[in-house]
């Protein structure tokens, strides 16, 4: 039952009765990446070869790519859900004040895959939209959601800033595999435009490589210090992304 809160392998996961508001963004940050860090660490180098992920049959050739992917777009998409989900302007702006808070924390815990997860979730159509809600988010979450944007700001190109973040996290992280998911499709456009002798298929092998390796380097990550909470990642699952309910989502709100 839920009355012995302190006991947290006893708990049942109900969503109904589950209220984000009365968890810490810290616990849910914590549970959110321990499931990340587990679908991360089992993508295989094959995987990253030969753009598998975008292939129709990526569900064979890039299993782990698509779960992680997947829990990305079901991240996303719980943001919007919860916040949707309050009828009330300021329960909603309470919340999005919330999940700013576990943005920052997914931050501090290196977990950069969810936390642009989170921050797509509070740019999307159907939030930035809720203008009167937003003028009840503090100048002090503004300002941390702002600096959080700007990490994460990409234009057509570049996402120069997160490319420097990255380049200087220590382990365990987990990236937003998406920055270099990008860069392999450009490596193989670029050298596929001609024929390719033996000294331009080097160069495509080593820079595919260099990518491989790097991705290898974070999946040594370890955040075995979080102790899981079962009722939490129950309730964390049950957040099923299916296209058409966001397409639903979306013209329930417009």
């Amino acid at each position: 039952g839920l009355d012995s809160r302190h006991d947290d392998s006893r708990i049942a996961y109900d969503s109904v009765v589950f209220d984000i508001l009365m968890e810490s963004p810290e616990r849910l940050a914590a549970q959110i990446t321990l499931l990340d860090i587990a679908i991360f660490k089992q993508i295989l180098p094959e995987e990253l070869v030969g753009c598998a992920w975008v292939k129709r049959d990526k569900g064979i050739r890039a299993p782990h790519i698509s779960a992680i992917t997947q829990r990305f777009n079901c991240t996303c998409f719980w943001v919007q859900n919860e916040i949707l989900d309050k009828k009330k302007v300021r329960i909603r702006s309470e919340v999005i004040c919330w999940f700013i808070k576990l943005a920052k924390k997914l931050y501090e815990l290196n977990n950069v895959h969810a936390l642009k997860a989170v921050v797509s979730g509070l740019q999307s159509a159907s939030i930035y939209r809720l203008s009167r809600t937003w003028t009840l988010i503090t100048r002090k979450e503004k300002c941390t959601l702002d600096k959080l944007q700007e990490l994460l700001a990409a234009n057509k190109y570049v996402s120069e800033n997160l490319r420097e973040h990255m380049n200087n996290v220590r382990n365990p992280a987990i990236p937003y595999l998406g920055l270099y998911l990008t860069d392999l499709m450009y490596i193989n456009a670029a050298y596929s435009k001609f024929s390719m002798d033996n000294v331009e298929s080097d160069k495509k092998a080593m820079k595919v490589n260099n990518i491989i390796r790097l991705i290898a380097s974070f999946q040594e990550s370890d955040y075995d210090y979080i102790e899981p909470v079962p009722y939490i990642q129950e309730y964390l699952k049950s957040f099923k992304y299916i296209e058409e309910l966001q397409s639903l989502l979306e013209a329930e709100y417009y």
